[in-house]
């Protein structure tokens, strides 16, 4: 989805650049923009995410459990 987002962006600045128009690059700038501040934060969200989950299984790995059985079958 992200890549056809960029590609809009892309022919915008290219039509807005051949149509001589001195401001109608901005939009397609705009759209690019924004589409790497959207990856740029679900990267950095993922990351804090991550570094969460891996804190959380260290401490899960503290506790172990050991369960001897009595009797056998």
């Amino acid at each position: 989805m992200l890549q056809i987002i960029c590609i809009a962006g892309n022919l915008d600045i290219v039509i807005g650049i051949a149509e001589s128009e001195s401001t109608d690059w901005i939009d397609g700038m705009s759209i690019l923009v924004a589409v790497f501040l959207i990856v740029l934060i679900t990267a950095g969200n993922n990351y804090m995410q991550q570094k969460q989950f891996e804190k959380l299984y260290k401490e899960a790995e503290i506790y172990t459990l050991q369960v001897k059985l009595f009797f056998s079958f």
